[in-house]
């Protein structure tokens, strides 16, 4: 790999950690109020949706965001394509009133050089034109409690993984180098 190719790849990486650091987007109370636009933007409700989180060797424990399982369904997909070439894929899980996000888990990479961009209108508002995959370099998590309050910082790991998103299947799984790993799945 030429030292421009590793320049390059490592700009990416410093955009793509100061999108996805804060969990990006607006804070969770914005979608209730109608202040979110969409701009750059896919989300889709999901049929069956699962997030998981497992330690060094094992099964999915507790561990993630402090009042968070590491093992919960979610209920929506969204996908944040705010640079050329970089992707954000966002597994959501609602809280118990359904008005706030009560989890978040955010794979974030680098979108494969044969995997079409999203396809936006001149608005801004995007969809998934075919399969894609997704090689993922970051992963964060954050959670709210149900007045959409963040249970602590999120958190954000440099990780190496892939996420590919079909038609109607869609599936992220990344791994730490201390072994943690993180898989999500879902189906429209």
């Amino acid at each position: 790999m030429g030292t421009t190719r590793l320049a390059r790849n490592a700009a990416r990486l410093a955009v793509l950690t100061a999108l996805v650091v804060g969990i990006g987007g607006p804070p969770p109370w914005a979608r209730a109020q109608g202040e979110v636009d969409g701009f750059g933007r896919w989300e889709q409700g999901l049929r069956r949706c699962r997030i998981e989180r497992f330690p060094p060797g094992g099964a999915a424990v507790s561990g993630a965001p402090p009042g968070a399982n590491a093992a919960q369904n979610c209920q929506r997909l969204r996908l944040d394509q705010q640079l050329e070439g970089l992707l954000v894929v966002r597994w959501v899980s609602g809280a118990a009133g359904g008005r706030f996000a009560s989890r978040q888990l955010v794979f974030a990479g680098l979108l494969d050089q044969a995997s079409p961009p999203l396809r936006c209108n001149p608005e801004g508002a995007c969809r998934p034109v075919g399969a894609m995959a997704v090689w993922v370099s970051l992963v964060a998590e954050s959670g709210f409690d149900p007045r959409g309050l963040a249970l602590g910082l999120p958190s954000s790991r440099r990780v190496q993984g892939l996420c590919r998103l079909e038609a109607r299947h869609f599936h992220c799984e990344a791994s730490a180098t201390d072994g943690i790993r993180w898989r999500a799945e879902g189906s429209l």
